[in-house]
């Protein structure tokens, strides 16, 4: 039987790419200059927040890492929090040197950083945008493939047809009010992705009868779907601590992610980032 979806779910989903757009078109009034549209030096903790753990969980988080967890079982479990050691590195080492350095020089784009920090070299502001670019296509590649994947699971639209009505919507409201805009969609969105999370956990472990329940499940597949540390893979100990060190500091050198640290309204947020922000991805 094809599953048919409730009219509930149109509105709400069609109201939450209204809400986006609406986001973009209130923002719009806060950018009066160029800074203002690319770093928005006035954020307060909430949407700083909401938007450094949006960034590092995006599609990544919520469709790969649960389709990697359904492969391979609880021993993935452990490379869940890798993404919440980012959050860490970022608002202890990275974020407060940042902050203060494109303040003090009234800077724009990491690119500009690197132009100044080496005293005027264009070799290194190439270099600079050679490096927050490639890797930037792949992970945008990575988001709208996910916004394809879930927009055709739960409408049934082609492939093809999901991606370019997600990136219209996210294209209006970037250009509408720029990292402001961003800043506060990336919270709304998170809020989102922390509730329905909740939800659906208490929705799975109800269907499969509790941890107990899927525990037996999974064993009955393969007992070392349910085994601490897998003996061998992806999963084993040496490609975890492998993997730790390219999650953990690659999020956190994430362009993205490096960009957000000049956004915040007042240094002192970042005495509880750190704690903040590991807390609420666990």
């Amino acid at each position: 039987m094809d599953f048919q979806v409730p009219m509930e779910m149109y509105i709400v989903f069609f109201a939450y790419l209204v809400l986006m757009v609406v986001i973009g078109v209130v923002t719009s009034k806060y950018i009066r200059s160029i800074r203002d549209f690319y770093i928005s030096s006035g954020l307060t903790f909430a949407p700083l927040i909401g938007t450094l753990l949006a960034t590092t969980m995006s599609g990544m988080g919520y469709i790969g890492t649960a389709g990697a967890a359904y492969v391979w079982g609880y021993p993935f479990l452990a490379e869940t929090f890798l993404p919440a050691f980012a959050m860490i590195i970022v608002a202890t080492l990275f974020g407060p040197k940042l902050y203060r350095y494109v303040k003090r020089h009234k800077l724009i784009t990491i690119p500009d950083y690197f132009e100044h920090r080496f005293e005027g070299s264009k070799l290194m502001r190439i270099l600079a945008i050679i490096a927050c670019f490639i890797p930037t296509v792949f992970v945008l590649i990575g988001q709208y493939k996910a916004i394809g994947v879930v927009m055709q699971a739960l409408w049934g639209w082609p492939y093809e047809q999901a991606i370019i009505i997600g990136a219209v919507i996210i294209i209006v409201y970037c250009v509408l009010g720029g990292i402001y805009a961003v800043a506060w969609t990336d919270f709304v969105q998170y809020v989102v992705m922390f509730v329905m999370t909740i939800v659906t956990f208490g929705v799975a472990m109800t269907a499969v009868g509790g941890i107990s329940g899927l525990t037996a499940g999974l064993e009955s597949i393969d007992p070392a779907l349910v085994a601490p540390v897998a003996p061998a893979g992806p999963v084993s100990w040496p490609y975890f601590f492998t993997l730790w060190f390219t999650v953990s500091f690659g999020l956190a050198a994430n362009a993205r992610t490096i960009h957000r640290n000049w956004m915040p309204a007042k240094i002192t947020y970042y005495r509880w980032l750190p704690l903040a922000g590991f807390l609420l991805w666990v």
